[in-house]
């Protein structure tokens, strides 16, 4: 990740922004440079993250772009070790959650689309 911190290290603390309606460097860093800067074996702990953070990110542009450009990085990089595990963990997450949003089970038990 950087000489600094690793992967795991910058995935374990909440990313999301204090303030989600200012702009700055902070959204910067989260848009462009994190997703630029990310390795392969930080891919494993960032699509860790996007799996457990999606009711969080659904809140904020900046980390649905985030979440965007870690699941695109670990489709072109899935042979990296762990990241397929990882991929499927996020995939069936968000599917859950949308899911969730799209349908609305009636007293009989069937699922009729939200609106």
């Amino acid at each position: 990740m950087s000489d600094q911190l690793t992967g795991e290290e910058i995935f374990a603390w909440s990313l999301s922004p204090r303030k989600p309606n200012l702009i700055g460097a902070y959204k910067y860093f989260l848009e462009y440079e994190l997703p630029k800067r990310l390795k392969r074996t930080d891919l494993v702990a960032a699509v860790g993250w996007v799996a457990a953070q999606l009711r969080e990110v659904d809140q904020d542009f900046a980390l649905q772009r985030l979440c965007a450009a870690i699941l695109d990085r670990a489709w072109s990089d899935m042979d990296a070790p762990g990241v397929v595990p990882a991929l499927a963990k996020a995939v069936i997450a968000r599917l859950s959650i949308t899911t969730l949003l799209l349908t609305n089970v009636a007293s009989d038990g069937s699922a009729q689309a939200r609106c």
